[in-house]
């Protein structure tokens, strides 16, 4: 519903995590018994996960992703061909690798291999170009990374949430709209990244991660 929507956005863009955590408990309070919905759920733990991932806090962040898990096996044994499902079963599986640094290559081909499945379903799934996208972005190309094809993913997304007119209020569009800002910095397209970070808080003046942080590292970076 919309108005879950405006909580999630609004705890997305303040970065606030207990407001975050209040949708989850929300949202685990109701009884879920479609794919739609679990995915919704899902995609809350996804988030926090990352939080936690951020924090360090590896045991609360386990315990998230085996609560996410738990529902993608779910949607999977009953729809195997589902993108979305697919693409968080790649994430989740992704999330765990800081935990398990000897572990790497198997949790990374494993995590690979769900999101290039995942794609080969849904090409112009969103979860799937963002999930996809960020997985090429930050894995080192020995291992199967693709700066550039991340971007065309990310650039994708973007055009196929503006295609719809789905951009306000829209936590998704930011994230993305923010991966896609931060690799053309990353791969020295200086122009692209200062219009999109611009692009950003246009939309959203708010957005404190892009204000206080990126933005300004961005400037500062480019000055010297």
């Amino acid at each position: 519903s919309q108005s879950v929507n405006i909580n999630t956005y609004k705890a997305f863009i303040s970065g606030n995590r207990h407001a975050w955590l209040n949708e989850i408990k929300t949202h685990e309070s109701m009884k879920i018994s479609n794919t739609g919905l679990k995915l919704q759920r899902i995609e809350l733990y996804y988030v926090y996960t990352g939080f936690l991932l951020a924090d360090k806090n590896y045991s609360e962040a386990t315990k998230y992703i085996q609560k996410g898990e738990t529902l993608i096996d779910d949607i999977l044994k009953f729809e195997p061909e589902n993108a979305s499902a697919l693409a968080f079963k790649g994430s989740f599986t992704g999330f765990k690798i800081p935990m398990n640094r000897l572990k790497i290559l198997q949790l990374g081909n494993e995590s690979f291999r769900y999101l290039h499945l995942a794609y080969q379903y849904d090409p112009d799934n969103l979860q799937v170009l963002t999930d996809l996208g960020s997985a090429l972005f930050f894995t080192p190309r020995i291992f199967g990374g693709d700066k550039m094809l991340a971007i065309q993913h990310f650039e994708k997304a973007v055009k196929i949430i503006e295609g719809a007119q789905i951009t306000s209020y829209n936590w998704k569009y930011m994230n993305v709209l923010t991966l896609l800002a931060n690799s053309y910095e990353k791969t020295d397209q200086v122009k692209k990244a200062d219009l999109t970070y611009q692009k950003i808080l246009k939309i959203e003046p708010n957005y404190l991660r892009v204000k206080n942080q990126l933005y300004p590292a961005f400037l500062k970076l480019i000055k010297k």
